[in-house]
């Protein structure tokens, strides 16, 4: 009885040792398979930081447009500042000469400035 024993006790220490390992084994063998999956989640997401980076490409180019536009309005409205001083000046140097003008070189000032 004692030996029939002492083999029962190997036979499961062997057991044991085959259920550890298949453990092991299928531990492994998942961890595998989390890795492609792993792999797939990873191309998904350069997929579409890839696609992000095209329509930030796209932004940056209708913002490169819109900041041409804003730079030509800007020298514009500066024109159109220029060309106003000057006809300010004008027109103050025309003020300061009313004072000694007749009636009808008032009027005829007049008139060319406000086209009536």
């Amino acid at each position: 009885m004692n030996e029939f024993m002492k083999y029962i006790k190997e036979f499961l220490i062997v057991i044991f040792g085959i259920v550890v390992l298949s453990l092991l084994f299928n531990l492994n063998y998942d961890n595998k398979n989390d890795s492609s999956d792993i792999k797939t989640k990873l191309d998904n997401i350069d997929k579409q930081i890839n696609g992000l980076n095209k329509q930030r490409q796209g932004l940056d180019s209708m913002i490169f447009v819109y900041n041409q536009k804003i730079k030509n309005i800007d020298s514009l409205i500066n024109n159109i500042k220029v060309q106003k001083n000057t006809i300010n000046n004008f027109y103050d140097k025309r003020a300061s000469e009313i004072s000694k003008y007749d009636a009808k070189q008032t009027d005829s000032l007049l008139r060319l400035r406000y086209r009536y």
